[in-house]
């Protein structure tokens, strides 16, 4: 519909005084990096609460439940003869920027 459809009581009397259609850009995620992840834990907002950062995304994360528990053993006691301890180091359930 443009301007001239429209019923002479609500058409602008200059056509060049109609505001333009302006179209919404959709929401953008924003990517966190290791850096921010680590300033905003470093805040205290997230106190208390269990969450990671994967890919750039942080989640809120459960509790380790028994299942998952049981198989980071399983896969512990698999890996360390494959390995001398002298040059490998195990790390899980940790955060990466404990070493």
């Amino acid at each position: 519909m443009s301007v001239i459809d429209l019923p002479k009581i609500i058409r602008p009397s200059n056509p060049a005084e109609v505001a333009p259609v302006v179209t919404q850009a959709w929401p953008q995620r924003w990517r966190w990096t290791g850096a921010d992840y680590d300033e905003i834990v470093n805040t205290g907002l997230f106190e208390g609460q269990r969450v990671e950062l994967v890919e750039g995304e942080i989640f809120k994360m459960s509790p380790m439940n028994d299942p998952h528990a049981q198989a980071i053993r399983l896969v512990d006691y698999s890996l360390r003869p494959l390995f001398s301890s002298n040059e490998t180091s195990f790390q899980h359930s940790m955060p990466l920027t404990t070493w």
